[in-house]
């Protein structure tokens, strides 16, 4: 059974020890996977040398707390076959290191209120989308700033006053992998099926 670890932490608007227990829950039911919770940031720097397949990151703000150390253990766990899915917020957290932000391609930049929108597949011949189908979800809509669609392949998207907003994307970084995941904010989401499905496949990707 593959490991893997859930990182989380930060203000409690955002529900990332809960989502942790949600996909605790998931992975139990799936059989596949042992999940592993922790809010230490300092087991980021012996991630190298653990046993587990991938990281969830689920955690928001700690500017500057991802340290040289810290941020070593990351990029390097993700740069030798690993894989890193960032959940919602990961893209508000770290925001100190240039070079996480650049791995996981986006950096929070501004939402709209909570609202139902749709959820687009763009990309219906990937392993996290095939044979899924548009859905609605109610969520809040995160837009990114420092995004580049040339580095990595969106596979579910939306639009927001014509433009569109990528919700879920992909992307090779050495020889691992990165997934990201816009939705995750409420409780709706996390119990959305469709959700559900998307973030256990990003796992088992």
């Amino acid at each position: 059974m593959k490991k893997i670890l859930y990182l989380y932490g930060g203000p409690k608007f955002h529900a990332t020890e809960e989502g942790g227990k949600f996909l605790q829950d998931l992975l139990k039911a799936d059989g596949r996977f042992e999940l592993e919770m922790t809010s230490d940031l300092d087991a980021l720097k012996n991630l190298t040398h653990s046993q587990y397949a991938a990281i969830v990151i689920y955690t928001t703000g700690f500017k500057d707390d991802l340290t040289e150390a810290r941020e070593k253990g990351l990029i390097d766990f993700v740069k030798i076959r690993k894989e890193q899915i960032s959940i919602h917020s990961a893209t508000d957290s770290f925001r100190g290191s240039r070079t996480y932000i650049e791995m996981i391609n986006g950096e929070f930049m501004t939402h709209p209120r909570l609202h139902e929108f749709p959820v687009l597949i763009a990309e219906k011949n990937h392993y996290l989308t095939a044979r899924m189908q548009d859905f609605s979800i109610y969520d809040e809509m995160y837009h990114l700033q420092n995004f580049d669609p040339d580095k990595c392949t969106v596979l579910a998207q939306t639009w927001w006053q014509a433009k569109k907003i990528p919700l879920v994307y992909v992307r090779n970084y050495g020889k691992g992998r990165v997934v990201y995941l816009a939705n995750g904010h409420t409780n709706q989401a996390w119990k959305h099926p469709e959700f559900q499905k998307l973030l256990v496949r990003a796992i088992a990707w």
